[in-house]
């Protein structure tokens, strides 16, 4: 097998040439990326525009009119995390991202630098002077000169020794005042006069601090700088003035500030308890909030302050910030991703950091993003890692969560919460262990082919990790909540605690198959009905059974009801016809962590992994990888639209046949055509005609292809020119001729023929050659 791939630039060429119909190329093989653009980490001012940079592209802001627009990696941000903002002296945008790219924006699309990106280096900030950018990087600083033409820069020079520090060691932003550089360090401040060879470690001296020092700014000809944590040798400031190598307090105690910010003769601090102003004196004061958020960033336009939050962003009027949020998914890690019974992209993130943990579930319904999130929705959102989504028959949504029980959206818009406290859930025992007994662990929610909805709880106490309710008990109120059937797991027919829960499946044949994370599989036959457990039987699988490893992050059932199973060493299947797992060898270049499987309508397995995706056929002959659009060591025609290649759910809407792939940074969608067998078959040819140039790698496309399509390609008169046999449509749903007949020999213009065979049906349509 030989598929064909697209990479996005083709796609991007593809979709702006003139000979393409409108539909040509919408319906298939398009990709889309979201990222969480109101986790801001810096903004700039240009004209009634700010351009912010986040945990999950760049976003740009009109100030004047409201209306945002967003930058992703399809738009060539080579980089989930936006770290700096700056402007040149020809008023270009230039970002960097923590993934070590450097770029400018060019029109609609972002040129860029990927030295640094090749070379494993992190980016930390960058500052521009004249015709340099100063990039502070995890291992030091590096001079890139900026190039106007065709070159976006290069690196002038690498300063890995900055005086008695480590070598390598990181900086975190630097400002320049009269030819001498400063530059933030874990240790102090490092200080180098661009008049040496600052190569030279000797040609840096270092200003020591007891505490990192998080940000550098110059205010009426001085510097100032705000410290990570407050040292004892100060009474209790984070912010000093340096003078003479030397600091003045300046007050503002037990705060911890990670940036500063100069606007209207103003020094702002933004730190974890809020935003702080001073204006010389001895008092600092607090800018107030609509609801509490963390400060990170600011920028100035027309006169106006505006400021970047850990959840959205605002202006200062009257020394009060009204919030708002942008309308993109919450959270900066997505775990889980499902498509409701409307094809709304329900995700789950989870939670950012321990010390400012943000996050909650997001819903997309084809044109916008809504969240729902402790700030916005009272009691229903209660925590920050939402692990797995379902619906049931009666429309409500489901949510497990990592410690808060199950959160449950009716279609009344009403939250009711499962915990302890109306629900015979188990507490995580680790959790109970030292005295929280309401932490409650959900993993996987799965509603099988009778509408029941089932649920496996971790480590849970009672010795119960798995429920149901049936389906004529899922008619949830804030005054009725159903009561689940509980399975109890550890008694005496066991020598292991299989309490420790990572997936769930429920297949056709009247079994939940419960994936373990230590002791493989763990399988329950309920018999003839799921009340009466008198009936019950269980089986354990191990590896002795097959299995690669005890550790089992996933399971799916495909539509020949093989059950698929995906562990951190591998993936097997089982079959009930012969009873035995059987290994399946990943493609080389993927990772054997198997974190999701899903099976889309031509029993097509996807299969997200810690190191991109594997796409294996129906056929399970073949594979195809899909990487991100900067893997470093994926091959072009593998760098797909995706914002990472650590994939941590899939879901395919199974009527539309688009693949949802929830990753580290973002959500990506891909529209494969692998839509619903019943619609039949409606391909797209273009570009019709096909203008063949001497030279040229242009190819004619055939999209919205069935997987198990043939394809031939004939003359008027009956002669066979080109054929690709079934196998070879590819995971795009579409087959790419490059004009030359089977010796391999360029056709002759005219009309011809192109007949698709398949399980669907059969069509025949015509298309034009020209030379």
């Amino acid at each position: 097998m030989n598929p064909i791939k697209i990479t996005v630039s083709v796609l991007i060429f593809l979709i702006s040439c003139t000979l393409i119909p409108d539909d040509a190329v919408g319906s298939v093989g398009n990709w889309s990326s979201y990222g969480d653009m109101n986790y801001f980490n810096s903004m700039v001012g240009a004209g009634d525009y700010i351009y912010c940079g986040t945990k999950g592209g760049i976003a740009r802001y009109n100030t004047v009119t409201g209306e945002s627009f967003f930058y992703s990696n399809l738009d060539g941000v080579a980089g989930i995390e936006i770290t700096a903002l700056g402007i040149d002296n020809s008023e270009r945008i230039w970002y960097s991202s923590y993934e070590g790219t450097i770029g400018r924006l060019s029109g609609s699309d972002w040129e860029n630098f990927y030295e640094l990106n090749r070379n494993n280096i992190s980016i930390n900030d960058f500052k521009i002077y004249g015709s340099f950018i100063w990039i502070c990087s995890n291992i030091g600083i590096h001079k890139f000169r900026i190039l106007e033409d065709f070159f976006v820069g290069q690196i002038d020079q690498t300063f890995e020794r900055l005086g008695d520090l480590p070598g390598q060691s990181p900086v975190f932003t630097m400002v320049m005042k009269d030819g001498l550089i400063y530059a933030a360090t874990t240790s102090g401040i490092a200080i180098g006069d661009t008049a040496t060879n600052l190569a030279l470690a000797e040609n840096w001296e270092v200003v020591p601090l007891p505490t990192k020092v998080c940000d550098l700014i110059i205010w009426n000809d001085e510097i100032y700088c705000a410290l990570e944590a407050v040292p004892e040798i100060y009474e209790g400031s984070v912010i000093l003035k340096f003078v003479d190598d030397d600091f003045d307090e300046l007050g503002l105690p037990d705060r911890k500030i990670s940036n500063l910010f100069i606007a209207n003769d103003t020094l702002y601090a933004m730190g974890g308890s809020g935003i702080y102003y001073w204006r010389g004196g001895t008092s600092w004061r607090s800018v107030r909030f609509s609801m509490w958020r963390q400060g990170f960033c600011a920028a100035e336009i027309n006169g106006e302050t505006w400021f970047g939050l850990h959840h959205g962003f605002g202006k200062v009027e009257n020394d009060t910030i009204d919030v708002q949020v942008l309308p993109t998914p919450l959270g900066a890690t997505f775990i889980s991703i499902f498509i409701d019974d409307a094809d709304n992209c329900w995700v789950g993130s989870s939670s950012g950091s321990w010390s400012h943990p943000y996050g909650g579930v997001s819903s997309f319904n084809g044109d916008r993003w809504t969240q729902y999130s402790k700030a916005n929705t009272g009691d229903g959102i209660k925590g920050y890692d939402y692990t797995c989504i379902s619906q049931d028959s009666n429309g409500n949504m489901w949510f497990g969560t990592y410690g808060n029980g199950i959160a449950i959206l009716t279609p009344d818009s009403t939250w009711i919460v499962l915990d302890i406290s109306n629900c015979p859930l188990g507490p995580s025992y680790a959790a109970a262990a030292s005295g929280n007994l309401d932490y409650i662990v959900v993993t996987d929610i799965i509603k099988d082919n009778e509408g029941n909805i089932w649920v496996v709880t971790y480590d849970a106490i009672n010795d119960m990790p798995l429920y149901v309710w049936l389906k004529d008990s899922t008619d949830f109120s804030l005054e009725h909540v159903p009561q689940p059937i509980a399975f109890e797991v550890n008694h005496s027919d066991f020598i292991h605690d299989y309490t420790y829960v990572y997936s769930l499946e429920i297949t056709g044949n009247n079994t939940a198959w419960l994936g373990l994370q230590y002791d493989g599989i763990l399988i329950l036959d309920w018999g003839d009905s799921i009340a009466d457990n008198t009936d019950d039987e269980w089986v354990h699988f191990t590896e002795v059974n097959g299995i690669p490893t005890g550790t089992i992050e996933s399971l799916a059932e495909d539509r020949e009801g093989l059950v698929w199973v995906g562990t951190t060493s591998g993936l097997a299947y089982y079959d009930y016809t012969f009873g035995f797992f059987q290994q399946v060898s990943l493609p080389d270049n993927i990772s054997s962590q198997v974190k999701s499987i899903a099976v889309d309508n031509w029993n097509n397995k996807w299969l997200g992994t810690m190191n991109g995706v594997a796409v294996l056929y129906a056929s399970m002959d073949s594979f195809d990888v899909i990487k991100s659009t900067f893997s470093s060591d994926a091959n072009p025609s593998e760098r797909q639209g995706l914002i990472s290649d650590i994939i941590n759910d899939i879901a395919i809407n199974k009527r539309t046949g688009t693949v949802w792939f929830a990753v580290n940074g973002g959500i990506c969608a891909f529209e494969t055509g692998f839509s619903s067998i019943s619609e039949g078959l409606d391909i797209k040819i273009y570009p019709n005609p096909y203008i063949i140039d001497y030279g040229s790698s242009d190819m004619i496309t055939f999209a919205k292809l069935p997987a198990d399509a043939a394809l031939y390609i004939y003359t008027l008169s009956g002669e066979m020119v080109r054929k690709y046999d079934k196998g070879q449509v590819g995971y795009q749903a579409k087959i790419q001729w490059d004009g030359l007949n089977e010796k391999g020999e360029l056709v002759s213009a005219g009309i011809y023929l192109v007949v698709v065979t398949s399980s669907v049906g059969t069509i025949t349509e015509k298309f034009a050659v020209v030379r």
